[in-house]
Formats: C-alpha cells, structure tokens, sequence
C-alpha cells in the first residue's frame, strides 16, 4: 500500500517543466521630417516575447539572426546597415550582433545582444552595445536617438531587473 501511494504521489508531482524563453528586438526608425532617427531595443518574455518577434517589421531584427551557430560555436555573421540623412547631414547606422560567448558552452554562451554605431558624414558619434555582462549589473540601454538639433546622440537606459521583467 505505502509503495503504492508513493507511485501515486510521484506521478501526482510530475509536470511537464518548461523554462521561460525571453526574446529580444533592434528596431530602426529614420524620420527626416521629424528631425531624429531612433534605434530602439526591446525584449519580452515568452508569448508576449514570441508575439513581439512574430510581427516584426523589416526595419526589426532579432539578435539570433545576425549570428551563425555551428554546434556550440557562435559566429558574428552580418550586421544591419543603414543611412538617414537628417537637415545637419547623413548618418549611417551599423547595428550587430553581440555574443555573450563565442561558445554556447561558456559563461554567458546562451545571452545574446546587440550594439549599434552611429557615424554623421562617416565620423563615429556613439559606439555602444545595448546590454553589458550577463552577470552584470549594468543598465540596458533602451533606445539611442539622434537629433539634428544635438552635437550628440542621447541614450535612455533601465535597470537590467526591469528590462528583464
């Protein structure tokens, strides 16, 4: 009877587990009449997250498919680029792929995130990656907008704990 009961309760207690998957997002928006181009990064988890990625636009792209994955091994494989020209001049913006690890295996393997540089008439203005160490504290840079008003790009960041919730 006990080993019975036992079996009831350990078939009782098992459930299929499945993990969070939290999904990221680099979106471009060139807007010359307005005055200001914005690169924004965005995540979310699970469905939201998987809906978010779904509906993407083509000036969206997710982190993961900027790489090449062999095996454990991660790659950089391409980077966006793209030109705005604001009143003040042409911007070019580069947005890449930034690996936690080059290896899946190691520290920070399976993180992955991206940077962006913006250059005005080929001359780099801000160089940065949206997000630090993984097991660091570091704030997440949100968005970067470029204004023809400003000498220099602005960055809006939050704390790592609220972009991740």
């Amino acid at each position: 009877m006990q080993r019975l009961l036992l079996f009831i309760l350990l078939l009782a207690g098992t459930h299929a587990v499945q993990a969070d998957v939290f999904y990221k997002l680099v979106k471009y928006q060139c807007s010359p009449k307005k005055g200001h181009l914005v690169v924004s990064y965005a995540g979310a988890y699970n469905e939201r997250g998987k809906q978010m990625v779904d509906s993407k636009g083509p000036n969206e792209w997710d982190p993961w498919t900027l790489v090449k994955v062999e095996g454990d091994k991660i790659t950089p494989q391409r980077s966006i680029l793209r030109t705005c020209r604001l009143r003040d001049g042409v911007y070019g913006v580069e947005i890449f792929p930034s690996p936690g690890n080059s290896s899946i295996q190691g520290t920070c393997g399976a993180e992955m995130s991206a940077g962006v540089e913006v250059k005005k008439n080929d001359v780099s203005v801000l160089r940065t990656l949206f997000e630090g160490d993984c097991h660091g504290d570091d704030p997440v840079i949100v968005e970067v907008v470029v204004s023809a008003k400003s000498r220099t790009p602005r960055t809006r960041s939050v704390s790592k704990p609220a972009f991740y919730r």
